[in-house]
């Protein structure tokens, strides 16, 4: 037996066409979804900083470590990170700025938590920066 089957992306429905011992024959069949709705997708979103901050659900504000107080080292801290499927900080990729500085802001931002993102009704992983301000 030898057969073709086509469907259209994002159709439920396939034609198959098959030779079956000198027979030609015409069945259309129902394809399930490759994806179910409302499953966790491995898509990520890369948002901007005012658009996470609208979903901040547990902030923590970072110390200031007392060597920066002392030396005055002051000034902003640039942290990336992804927030997971739950909402929770599940990596922090960089801090750029003072190390005392960004230390602390990490300790800070790892105990923060997000309304949980979806994209099409499925939860989804975001990318995102924050800016820490240090002043005196």
């Amino acid at each position: 037996m030898r057969g073709y089957c086509s469907s259209q992306r994002g159709s439920r429905r396939g034609l198959f066409l098959g030779v079956l011992t000198g027979f030609i024959f015409v069945a259309t069949l129902e394809i399930p979804p490759v994806f179910a709705q409302n499953q966790p997708s491995s898509t990520v979103l890369y948002l901007d900083e005012s658009a996470v901050r609208r979903s901040i659900k547990t902030r923590v504000d970072p110390e200031m470590p007392a060597a920066a107080r002392q030396f005055h080292i002051y000034g902003d801290v640039v942290a990336q990170f992804t927030i997971g499927l739950d909402g929770k900080v599940e990596s922090i990729d960089q801090a750029k700025g003072n190390q005392l500085l960004a230390a602390s802001a990490t300790t800070a931002l790892k105990k923060w938590t997000f309304i949980p993102f979806t994209h099409d009704g499925a939860p989804v992983r975001v990318k995102t920066a924050i800016t820490f301000a240090f002043k005196p």
